[in-house]
């Protein structure tokens, strides 16, 4: 009898988590899971590997998950997500996570190879966490597309604005969240980027951080960027750049705009430190560049790779060589005429690609995909905006093991 009961609970639990945990699904490719509230979207992690979707905008600030410590990042190192997840366009507003001695923290813990994460926004995030520390996602190993975050996110090291440490495929994604890391490896978009792929991505929020600290990526460890842009203000101590503070990574089609600032070593308007790899079609129309030494208008340092058909439009108060050491050549100065690179017939923007990228004519170029972040006339001054969204819910989060407790404590009782 007791086998029999046993048996009971266990199919109960399976058919809880429906019940009680989602609003309707059982989890498969044809019918996911339901999710429309914040408690629900916690209740992600009672099953892993399964199939989600969004089916409303969804406010987190709710009583159980707007106080210390806040939502309790999906999966983690052991066990990451592996599932799919679809936003369906909604956006999930008021995260909060305060886990500032946790590693691991992002709405997403940690993802494995296999899971799939599309098509929403986060917004109004306030994210803290100590390595590996993104909005979306602590370490990504999932494959990411058409993700918008904004807010602000904060740890020690591997901290970005989308994701702090990436190994997979990210491709029109956004971030405009300020990322601040009290170590090394911080970017507006990536922490740290490893043999992974980025494209038709960009970042607009200010970064402060230590050593490789970049407006997009802060260490590009190998992997590929390709059509991505940052606009942010960059500050950090040595390998401080405006798109990469370290870059290995083969990089085509790219921009940034925003000021550098160090008072270390290793700084440029583009890279901090070049290792390798070739960079195509860039080009830097920022403002000031400022370190201790080896600073550059595009490179602070530059120990191997090439620059191809790339392009910076100098301005009159600059008084800095392109690059602060090392190798030279594969970059073209334009004094003073920001309108030239707002122009899709000249380099280096003749072989972009205009179905992915927009030229107004009055703004530097952006995705297409996106509306335009970029402001009019050309300034630094980026409007971050989201609308937050109020959907309030009195759910408690893991519901299903609440009933199982209770029908095992009447059972007990019962006996």
């Amino acid at each position: 009898m007791f086998k029999n009961f046993t048996l009971f609970l266990v199919i109960f639990f399976l058919s809880s988590i429906n019940i009680f945990s989602f609003d309707a699904g059982d989890g498969t490719i044809n019918n996911p899971y339901n999710i429309s509230t914040c408690i629900q979207l916690q209740n992600i992690s009672l099953n892993l590997n399964a199939y989600f979707q969004l089916t409303q905008n969804i406010d987190c600030n709710v009583s159980s998950l707007n106080i210390s410590p806040g939502f309790d990042p999906i999966g983690d190192s052991s066990t990451p997500f592996t599932g799919n997840f679809n936003g369906n366009s909604f956006e999930v507003s008021n995260l909060y996570i305060n886990r500032g001695g946790t590693n691991y923290v992002g709405l997403f813990a940690s993802t494995d190879s296999g899971a799939l994460i599309t098509n929403f926004s986060v917004v109004d995030a306030q994210v803290i966490g100590n390595d590996r520390v993104g909005v979306l996602v602590g370490e990504n190993r999932a494959s990411i597309s058409y993700a918008q975050v904004s807010g602000t996110v904060n740890g020690r090291q591997r901290v970005g604005g989308l994701v702090g440490h990436n190994g997979d495929s990210i491709v029109y994604s956004s971030s405009s969240a300020e990322v601040t890391a009290s170590g090394a490896y911080s970017g507006g978009l990536i922490g740290y980027h490893s043999y992974a792929s980025v494209s038709n991505s960009y970042a607009t929020g200010d970064v402060i951080g230590r050593s490789t600290t970049g407006g997009l990526i802060g260490d590009g460890d190998g992997g590929s960027a390709t059509n991505v842009f940052a606009t942010g203000n960059v500050q950090g101590t040595s390998r401080t750049g405006g798109l990469f503070g370290w870059s290995d990574t083969t990089t085509t089609n790219g921009f940034a705009s925003g000021n550098v600032s160090s008072n270390s070593n290793q700084v440029g308007g583009l890279i901090g430190f070049m290792q390798g790899r070739t960079h195509t079609n860039l080009f830097y129309v920022g403002g000031n560049v400022s370190g201790s030494s080896e600073v550059g208008f595009i490179v602070g340092r530059r120990s191997g790779g090439s620059f191809t058909n790339s392009y910076v439009n100098n301005i009159s108060t600059n008084t800095l060589a392109l690059f602060g050491s090392g190798a030279t050549g594969g970059v073209i100065t334009i004094d003073e005429n920001i309108s030239h690179f707002l122009n899709s017939s000249n380099e280096p923007l003749r072989s972009w690609n205009t179905n992915i990228w927009n030229f107004t004519g009055d703004s530097l170029p952006y995705i297409s995909y996106f509306n335009n972040p970029n402001p009019i006339l050309i300034s630094n001054d980026i409007d971050i905006s989201s609308a937050a969204i109020t959907n309030s819910s009195t759910q408690f989060p893991y519901g299903s093991l609440y009933v199982i407790i209770a029908i095992l404590l009447s059972f007990f009782f019962y006996l």
